[in-house]
């Protein structure tokens, strides 16, 4: 099979999340609600087990155009009108509630785009627990009540809402942090609906702890791992895919477009370090995410 030799392109500029988190930071999980039904609840990356979305009422996700707000590497610059969000019917249902273990992490920051219909429920008040039991408010007591730009008013009405947990200590390297975001003023209609998107959990990896892909690519094979100078790929199947390479620091240092089973990307420019691989499958949307070595 031909391989497909992939131009390196440095792009030390762009960073995971939004631009005004810290570079001592790395992404820890990231939804970004591209591929269709329950499949889009699933991480599009997360260095922890147990990362989980949770609504009661009726998930939208495919026909709503989604935001290139907080997006991120290739999926971040590539989003366009007609890529999908996560929408939430009929507020009343109940909150929406996140599970994001940050075992291995402290710092944590929380940041998502969100938009709402006119029906939509026009305040959110979130909360989180340490204990998986009692919810709480004091970390982000400033913002931990906001209003939600509806697109019947607002132009390109997505807007970013990030939350820093860092000053509350008991959220770092705990496995039970969650975080409920409970919809008010107007969740009372039957129609409507409050719309997300790019959700992102960054944190600073603990000493000693690295950091770990727990949902490493099906039907990939990455090889030599430790790596010198070239890294070959190989899929069980033939495909159009995209590729974005991502340090630990959250800068993107590589990506193209590849056609085949085959490919080969030039890491002899790399430094020393550990990195992440995101495969993007051109047709079904599925984005899988595999780690190497650069040694």
């Amino acid at each position: 099979m031909r391989k497909n030799v992939l131009t390196l392109l440095f792009c030390f500029g762009a960073m995971l999340g939004a631009n005004t988190h810290s570079s001592a930071q790395v992404l820890i999980d990231y939804w970004n609600f591209n591929t269709d039904s329950a499949a889009a609840l699933t991480p599009t990356f997360s260095a922890v087990a147990g990362a989980s979305l949770a609504y009661s009422g009726a998930y939208y996700d495919t026909v709503q155009s989604g935001a290139t707000l907080n997006g991120v590497g290739a999926d971040g610059t590539s989003l366009a009108a007609g890529a999908a969000c996560l929408r939430l019917r009929n507020p009343a249902s109940g909150p929406f509630t996140l599970t994001l273990p940050t075992t291995g992490y402290k710092n944590i920051v929380l940041a998502y785009a969100e938009q709402r219909t006119k029906k939509g429920a026009q305040q959110n008040i979130v909360t989180y627990t340490v204990d998986g039991t009692t919810w709480i408010n004091t970390a982000i007591s400033a913002n931990a009540t906001y209003y939600v730009d509806s697109t019947d008013t607002v132009t390109n009405g997505f807007q970013l809402e990030t939350f820093d947990f860092s000053s509350d200590t008991m959220t770092n390297n705990n496995p039970n942090f969650k975080v409920q975001i409970n919809f008010a003023v107007g969740d009372t209609n039957s129609s409507g609906n409050d719309r997300f998107d790019n959700i992102t959990l960054q944190g600073t990896a603990l000493p000693g702890t690295g950091v770990a892909v727990t949902n490493a690519a099906v039907g990939y094979n990455v090889f030599p791992n430790p790596v010198t100078n070239t890294l070959e790929l190989t899929a069980a199947t033939d495909g159009n895919r995209s590729l974005s390479v991502i340090n630990t620091a959250g800068q993107s240092v590589f990506a193209g477009n590849v056609t085949g089973r085959n490919f080969t990307i030039n890491t002899a420019g790399f430094s020393a370090g550990s990195y992440f691989i995101f495969v993007r499958d051109q047709n079904s949307g599925q984005v899988n995410t595999m780690k190497f070595i650069k040694q």
